[in-house]
């Protein structure tokens, strides 16, 4: 393997050496035979010899000689730059350099702080943990109005076209602005004062790989200026003056000293401390041109709000044309810097004698704490002679604010830049297992999140904003929730109003994320497989309160692209492990399936990659069947070792067969989910067995398996995750075997639960010979720490389960409060902070499953166990189903409209049969209505719909009840005949319309008629078709027709509609209608 590290321009003060503890794993011992640090890059010849044994090296001595600054010029790309002139400084003028804000960054709709963060390691186009969308866009700045700019400064190789406006896609003509630059700096003067805002670069096509000396695109700092002649005496801010003095900078153990050893040879290594006190004598720096000088301004007891510098710098004989160069180290991060700014003296000017060149640098507003002195660096085109005595005391101004201002400059930038930082390391995701200040010891990005966030939480502790990220990177500590302000709703059910103050932000969490970060195409700019990851946990949204369908809309297009760009075959085209494989879109399709139930194209889609995986990825051995590889893609599996193993995570790869045995019991798919959880359930048994009567934790439970024999490649205590907990609840469900909750049980007989299942033990009654365990985690558990993180609150599933098999409602009260704190406090965290879209699931199970009775999926659940879903509310009512199994169903519902809401119900377990459906106020919420006010007797099976009607303001009680059952021996032996607007369309001169009839249920669909109806109130326009035969062997059955349409029959809004007349009885009607607009 070739292994780099480079360097440049990172300035560390220490290296640490030792391993790092993963999930909470043991440590691992750490022997190292020898350990060199070099001070120097090690030639190729060097470092063969190191490779070879050799222990030492030649020592080089760091001499400055003229090929290094040869080097540092090109470096800084100052030649061929009309770099800001400056001429000799009067007594009271200055050139005031002010520097505009920049509101925000974007890269497409991803933030691009990094181009403005005052950190030249960090670029746009952004790199892996700042994400970016599959199409790379422009980079999209806006500015603060409230200012106006007459300088552009860009550092890094540019070139381009700037344009007006934000402009998704680069506009098809040139921009308003050229930008090129040959080296690593641009700069642009304006005679006039700039009014635009908002602007959109678009880079130029990068060169041909095999195009020598043209570096790619780099944008590291982009800065917009407002420059200007000012009078000294009118800076705003009280001057604090640091004379230049010949004091030695000695404190080489600081960290300001350590930065310098490590990143300055010792020729760049002049460091002087400012005095307060005014020079008396004459004293004299003579500047070697291209080195660096620094000087230490001291540090003061109090923190002060800086809003500039001034530098007053004394020069004799200057030449004309001499490029200056300050830089200033942010105080807090001085891996930063909080100004970067370089001046010219004006070759027109006389320069003769000694001239003052004085610049105040306005920068944005910032903070000096407490103790920490400000650094500066100065570095020469040419070599200068440096002044300072009584008549020209060279110093630098510190122009001091009141700490009020820190609270819009600095809050906002610094903000800007946690929240980057905490982008760059979110998906790591190391909070709790190493605290924060540990973390900022090992790895520099974690040090700047951590010291600007401390430094901003601190200063302002009730920023919602920053509270929300320290309470997630600092989970252990206690969090105040004593400035909440709980929901309220007078003559509300506590519940309720807890249930609905919850869901609101979590169908706002969705709706930020589709508002604000995807793309029309469907993507999020985090790269597609962690994308779809972040929809797994909208299925329950889209069936609660879906207003516009804009949730289940989000989730079709991001499934589209995801088929178009990654899949082949029904699942991933490229090579990867299985997680990684089910997250290149697999996991999508299944989701958009769920939200559009009926969809004949995503059903056939799943249809697709479940003839892969059967076919292609598994294998019988010893008559049971397992994945040949735990590397695997459409192209290729890789069956060699270490890869020939199957592992449980492989089981996320049939989520598509589950959701077909779900929707139709597919023989197909339900027998290879069979076989595959057969499989792993006989090692199971076998380890049971072997083991015999278990106490406390053993690791005797299978996790990885030699494909070849099946023998056990490594155990665990804890079987279960990764969909293999929703492949036992399919299986137990569709054969009514109890066995197969036998992966479940093994947790329970070693004295444990597995919270996440929980609530679906509960919900069968498998945790009722364990009260004692469950009653004792119920009690146990307690809400008095947040424990923020990805995903849902364990506590919460405990309750709920606890609930549901023994009927105690107190946990769940607890648990809706909780979740309502949780997602209220930590909003932000799943929104605004844009951390790596596969980390900001929420907490949300118990609100989910009260509204549906049960859970439709979430990630890595993938098997739909909801009893309902609920169409045509909105998002102002809370519901609890109480009871539901295949026989009725009981909820009580309470609306807070101030109107009666009316929508539908689908039932999703009913049996088929005939059913009493009773309902009316419930005032003391007891889940039974004081009296009946409504009777209806209806025909349901699943997928049917009963009509709601929620009164403004009241608690109902709704029971349904089987009456009688159908007597059908096999209710999925029913067809699904359907047809969705993907494959209905318009002929493009209108004059015909193709129909595909597709059969996606379980069995036969005899002959039917499809008819075109037109809003003219003429006949319909009438095909028939069939018989149709079941996809048993999920290869699709369709029946393709086409309409001629009548000359009157165009330009008009059209309805298709199959078996009209319900003369078929299908498993799903929802999906017999498309309505086709006219062009």
């Amino acid at each position: 393997e070739e292994v780099t590290w480079q360097t440049e321009d990172l300035e560390p003060d220490k290296i640490m050496v030792g391993t790092w503890t993963y999930w909470g794993g043991a440590k691992q011992p750490l022997s190292l035979d020898e350990l060199r640090i070099y001070s120097r890059p090690l030639e190729d010849a060097e470092v063969a010899a190191v490779y070879g044994g050799q222990s030492d090296l030649p020592a080089v001595e760091a001499v400055w000689a003229p090929g290094i600054a040869a080097h540092r010029s090109t470096y800084l790309g100052w030649q061929g730059q009309n770099v800001l002139r400056i001429k000799p400084g009067r007594q009271r003028e200055t050139l005031s350099v002010r520097q505009v804000g920049i509101d925000d960054a974007r890269a497409i709709y991803s933030q691009a702080w990094k181009v403005c963060d005052g950190d030249r390691l960090t670029r746009w186009p952004l790199t892996y943990h700042g994400y970016s969308f599959q199409h790379e866009g422009g980079l999209i700045l806006r500015l603060d109005d409230s200012q106006r700019w007459n300088y552009l400064r860009v550092r890094g190789h540019c070139r381009g076209q700037l344009y007006c406006g934000r402009q998704i896609r680069k506009p098809a003509t040139d921009g308003w602005l050229s930008l090129y630059s040959p080296g690593p700096l641009l700069v642009r003067q304006f005679d006039e004062l700039q009014t635009e805002m908002q602007m959109t670069f678009f880079s130029a096509p990068e060169p041909e790989k095999d195009a020598e000396g043209i570096p790619p695109v780099r944008i590291r700092e982009i800065a917009f200026y407002e420059t200007s002649r000012a009078d000294s005496s009118r800076l705003s801010g009280k001057p604090e003056r640091n004379y230049v003095s010949a004091r030695p900078f000695t404190n080489w153990s600081s960290e300001i000293g350590r930065i310098m050893l490590s990143k300055y040879e010792t020729y760049d290594r002049a460091a002087f401390r400012c005095s307060p006190d005014a020079p008396v004598d004459a004293r004299a720096l003579h500047m070697k041109g291209m080195k660096f000088y620094h000087t230490l301004l001291p540090a003061d007891s109090v923190d002060r709000a800086l809003g500039a510098i001034r530098a007053r710098l004394y020069f004799r004989g200057l030449d004309p044309g001499t490029i200056l160069w300050l830089l200033v180290a942010d105080p807090i991060n001085p891996t930063r810097q909080i100004a970067d700014f370089e001046v010219a003296a004006d070759p027109n000017s006389d320069w003769g004698g000694i001239k003052a060149l004085d610049v105040t640098l306005d920068i944005r507003d910032t903070v000096i704490p407490d103790g920490r002195p400000v650094w500066i660096r100065l570095l020469a085109s040419r070599d200068v002679e440096l002044i300072w005595d009584a008549e020209h005391p060279s110093r630098f101004e510190l122009l001091i604010e009141p700490k009020e201002v820190l609270t819009t400059e600095y809050r906002h930038d610094q903000l800007a830049y946690v929240k980057d930082r905490f982008i760059d390391v979110s998906e790591p995701r190391p909070w709790g297992k190493v605290p924060m200040d540990k973390l900022a010891e090992r790895v520099g990005v974690f040090a700047e999140l951590h010291r600007a966030l401390d430094d901003l939480h601190t200063r302002f502790p009730a920023d919602n904003y920053a509270r929300a990220v320290h309470i997630w990177t600092h989970p252990s500590e206690p969090v105040d929730r004593s400035d909440l302000r709980p929901p309220e709703s007078p003559g509300a059910p506590e519940w309720a109003v807890y249930q609905r103050a919850a869901l609101r932000k979590y169908l706002d969490f969705a709706y930020w994320w589709i508002e604000n970060r995807q793309a029309p195409n469907g993507e999020f700019g985090h790269f597609l497989g962690d994308d779809t990851d972040l929809i797994n946990d909208w299925v329950s949204l889209s069936m609660i309160s879906d207003e516009g369908g804009r949730i289940a809309d989000s989730v079709r297009r991001l499934a589209d692209t995801c088929y178009v760009e990654l899949i082949e075959k029904g699942i991933n085209r490229r090579t990867t492990d299985p997680l990684h494989a089910y997250e290149d879109g697999l996991n999508a399709l299944c989701r958009a399936a769920e939200m559009h139930p009926g969809n004949p194209v995503y059903i056939e889609r799943l249809m697709e990659g479940t003839r892969t995986v059967d076919e292609y990825l598994t294998g019988m051995v010893g008559g049971f069947r397992h994945f040949r590889s735990k590397l695997y893609g459409a192209r290729e599996i890789v069956t060699e070792p270490p890869y020939d193993r199957d592992i449980l995570s492989s089981t996320l790869m049939l989520h598509g067969a589950l959701y077909l045995g779900w929707h139709s019991r597919n023989a197909r798919a339900t027998r290879l989910v069979q076989e595959y959880g057969d499989a792993w359930l006989d090692l199971v048994e076998r380890g049971v067995a072997e083991n015999g009567p278990i106490t406390g934790r053993v690791s005797f439970l299978p996790s990885s398996v030699n494909a070849g024999d099946r023998s056990v490649a490594k155990t665990t205590h804890a079987f279960g995750g990764y969909g293999s907990d929703s492949m036992y609840l399919a299986l137990a469900e569709w054969t009514g075997d109890r066995r197969y909750h036998l992966a479940q049980r093994v947790w329970l007989m070693q004295d444990m639960i597995d919270d996440g299942m929980a609530p679906d033990l509960a919900e069968r009654s498998v945790l009722s010979e364990y009260e004692d365990l469950l009653r004792g985690r119920a009690e146990a558990t307690t809400y008095r720490d947040l424990k923020p993180s990805m995903g849902n609150d364990k506590r919460t599933q405990i309750h709920y389960a606890f609930w549901k098999q023994f009927g105690d409602r107190r946990g769940v009260l607890d648990g809706l409060k909780a979740s309502w704190e949780r997602i209220e406090l930590l909003f932000p965290m799943h929104t605004w902070s844009e951390q790596s879209a596969d980390r900001v699931a929420v907490s949300k199970d118990l609100v989910d499953r009260m509204y549906l009775g049960g859970q439709p999926g979430y990630r890595n659940y993938i098997y739909p166990t909801h009893s309902i879903s609920w169409q045509g509310l909105s998002p102002e009512f809370a519901a609890w189903v109480l009871e539901s199994d295949g026989r009725g169903l009981k909820l009580m519902a309470y609306n807070f409209e101030e109107i009666t809401q009316e929508g539908s119900i689908t039932v999703w377990r009913l049996e088929p049969g005939e059913y009493r459906v009773t309902s009316g106020p419930d005032a003391d919420a007891d889940g039974v209505p004081d009296v009946v006010t409504s009777r209806r007797a209806l025909t349901l099976a699943k997928g049917a719909a009963i009509t709601v009607q929620l009164p403004p303001g009241r608690a109902i009680a709704m029971h349904v009840r089987q009456t009688k059952a159908s007597g059908e021996e096999n209710y999925y032996a029913r067809p699904d005949l359907a047809i969705c607007s993907q494959d209905t369309a318009l002929s493009e001169d209108g004059t015909s319309i193709r129909v595909r009839v597709h059969n996606i249920g379980g069995g036969e669909a005899p002959r039917f008629s499809v008819v075109v109806r037109a809003d003219d109130g003429k006949p319909d326009l009438v095909l028939v078709s069939g018989p149709l035969e079941a996809p048993h062997d999920c290869t699709p059955r369709i029946a393709e027709l086409v309409f001629e349409l009548p000359a009157d029959r165009r330009d008009r809004q059209v309805d298709i509609l199959v078996d009209p007349d319900d003369v078929v009885k299908e498993l799903y009607e929802g999906n017999n209608t498309v309505r086709l607009l006219p062009r």
